[in-house]
């Protein structure tokens, strides 16, 4: 496998976990952080998202 299909499928895997991990709290009824997650994104910070799951 080269580089760049690897790129493109560590990328697309961690988009699917994200949108899986959202889903998941939001059913836990976590919503607060389910919605202050759509609004960084809306406000094109969508990097800053990503800081929450690497603790």
């Amino acid at each position: 496998m080269n580089k760049v299909a690897l790129a493109v499928f560590v990328v697309l895997l961690y988009y699917l976990a994200s949108r899986y991990l959202r889903m998941w709290t939001l059913k836990q009824g976590v919503k607060k952080s389910y919605n202050s997650d759509i609004n960084t994104v809306l406000n094109g910070e969508q990097f800053k998202v990503k800081g929450r799951f690497d603790e």
